[in-house]
């Protein structure tokens, strides 16, 4: 039997018929598009990949636009793809590329025409034209396909089981009814096909803690970061709901600063403040002077202080930190953002593998604050729902994360169902007091509420340690002298534990920053964290963590047994200390 594949079609007339399916009007179309609008550009990198241009020069003009743009966030110049913003990077990289551009470009008169036919292109149908672009790649993939497949059914020799042909290109077909590809997480593979990946990736995280391959670990809040793993995982939703003017902006800020001076790119997406009030705040609490003191300009009565700022402002100006209003902009264009957040962190480097000693390459971390989850003014309407499309905004901020592979840290409002509510209640039904929790609790990794001690709470406190930071002016509020004036509970992890009852934290609203307030021994409970633990001991150095914790344990156990509870009724006329508050070593106060 002649197993031989016959020649059967001139090759020539195959690539003549492929060539039929291309589409050059619309990736013409997209181009011009993109020259008159550059911000369409995130957009098209989302969905269309350079090779789906079927015109070389199409093609070469798309991959020029992507490296212009991101040079020029490089160099913090506004994106434009004018004929001088262009030859600026083309300059940027020396005369090699300065010729090839312009050989290829034939002297850029190509590049103009494609700039003269922006004049005559609409933007309104650069969706069309992507869509379109789509397509075809779809149709000539599909045609290569069955080219492929008919040799492959010719080849007896090869593939001699006709059911094995089918099932192969049944996959390919399916990739491309889906969306899929050979290079993404869609198509149907063995699990254990990405175990030796992990395994690489796990050595290199052991051996270079601080590349955060898996998590980006905040260096301030150490007991927190141990509770959900590690800190926030990459490619991760985590969301921190408070009440309005708690502080929630504060926190986020306060840990961006912080990233941004590690050289981790930073994305600040806000939704309500101005620049001023932002940078204000960051001077503040890098130049450790209060936020008012600062903006009345009382700083430049002494030359320290003065020389305070100027270093602030430096540091600011030399960190990665981004900064985007998207108040009123529709959510593909805040998705959109979060692109060009990572294309300022996209960069890789290569590391030696401890366990092979080969050079890995590694992509670097990148994170985006959202401040905070709130929609578009009038996009909720009799048929949608305001809680369906918070549930929208979330899923495409999560996918998002997970497809750029970087950790998105965003607030949330929480309504006012928790004012007046004693700390057994926060902890039972906090869900119930955050603003479309179910929504957000369905999409997010980690759901937390920042909120101040309830009443009762403040007043233990206030009994306990009324002056416990005794630098503090006297007429500070009295909450700036508590050890701790706020308190973080984490609700619901997929990865990590919970804590209901609540970590301590301390905010300092006049320097915007925050400090986690687990007990006094600082140094003891940090290397308690970086033991191998076990069980829910809870050694003494968590004084103020305990205390929280007991306190809302008593709160549980007064219910059922009617007991006294610390800081609610007449006070008794000896301290009464409540069993359940014996291992804080706290007695009641009245």
């Amino acid at each position: 039997m002649n197993n031989e594949i016959p020649n059967l079609v001139d090759q020539n007339l195959l690539m003549q018929e492929e060539a039929w399916l291309w589409d050059v009007a619309s990736e013409r179309g997209v181009l011009a598009c993109i020259i008159q609008k550059p911000d369409l550009l995130w957009e098209a990198d989302r969905l269309l990949r350079p090779e789906w241009f079927f015109n070389p020069l199409h093609r070469y003009i798309y991959q020029v636009m992507l490296f212009v743009a991101r040079q020029s966030l490089t160099n913090n110049w506004q994106v434009r793809f004018d004929e001088f913003t262009v030859m600026a990077v083309a300059k940027q990289c020396g005369p090699q590329f300065v010729e090839a551009f312009l050989k290829k470009t034939e002297g850029m008169a190509k590049w103009k025409e494609i700039a003269e036919a922006a004049r005559f292109t609409t933007i309104e149908s650069f969706g069309r034209y992507m869509t379109t672009v789509r397509d075809r790649a779809a149709r000539v993939h599909m045609y290569r396909d069955a080219r492929r497949l008919q040799r492959s059914v010719m080849d007896l020799s090869a593939n001699p089981v006709a059911s094995n042909i089918a099932g192969k290109y049944e996959s390919r077909l399916g990739q491309i009814a889906f969306g899929s590809s050979e290079e993404d997480e869609s198509r149907l593979v063995k699990l254990g096909n990405y175990s030796e990946q992990f395994h690489v990736k796990a050595r290199l995280n052991h051996a270079y803690p601080d590349k955060h391959l898996f998590h980006l670990r905040f260096p301030h809040f150490p007991y927190w970061m141990s509770l959900m793993g590690g800190g926030f995982r990459r490619n991760s939703l985590s969301i921190i709901a408070a009440r309005p003017k708690v502080g929630k902006t504060t926190m986020l800020l306060f840990m961006a600063i912080e990233f941004a001076s590690l050289g981790i790119p930073v994305c600040f997406l806000d939704t309500e403040m101005s620049a001023d009030e932002m940078i204000s705040r960051e001077l503040s609490n890098i130049a450790d002077l209060d936020e008012h003191l600062l903006i009345a300009g009382k700083f430049l009565n002494d030359d320290a202080t003065t020389q305070q700022v100027a270093e602030a402002i430096t540091r600011i100006q030399n960190s990665p930190f981004y900064y985007a209003s998207i108040a009123g902009k529709p959510i593909e264009s805040r998705v959109s953002l979060m692109r060009q957040c990572r294309n300022h962190g996209e960069g890789r480097e290569r590391l030696r593998d401890p366990g092979h000693g080969k050079a890995i390459e590694i992509t670097k971390p990148c994170v985006v604050f959202y401040d905070w989850l709130k929609l578009p003014v009038g996009s909720a309407s009799e048929s949608i729902k305001e809680y369906q499309l918070l549930g929208d905004l979330c899923t495409q901020i999560k996918d998002t994360a997970r497809l750029l592979n970087l950790p998105v840290i965003a607030g949330a409002q929480q309504n006012r169902g928790g004012v007046g509510k004693d700390e057994q209640d926060h902890a039972e039904n906090a869900e119930a007091y955050i603003s479309g929790s179910d929504r957000l609790a369905m999409f997010c990794n980690t759901l937390c509420i920042l909120r101040n001690p309830s009443m009762k709470l403040a007043e233990e406190i206030e009994a306990n340690w009324p002056n416990a930071r005794g630098n503090v002016p006297e007429d500070a509020p009295e909450s700036q002298k508590w050890p701790f004036n706020q308190i973080l509970q984490v609700i619901l992890q997929r990865q990590g534990r919970d804590c209901r009852f609540g970590i301590p934290f301390f905010i300092d609203r006049g320097r915007a920053r925050y400090e986690e307030v687990i007990g006094e021994d600082r140094e003891g409970y940090l290397q308690w964290l970086k033991a191998d633990r076990r069980g829910d001991h809870r050694p003494e150095w968590f004084k103020f963590s305990n205390f929280l914790r007991d306190f809302s344990k008593a709160k549980k156990v007064a219910r059922k047994d009617r007991l006294p509870v610390p800081g609610s009724g007449a006070p008794p006329a000896q301290p009464v200390l409540h069993p359940a508050m014996a291992n804080a070593g706290v007695a009641s106060a009245g």
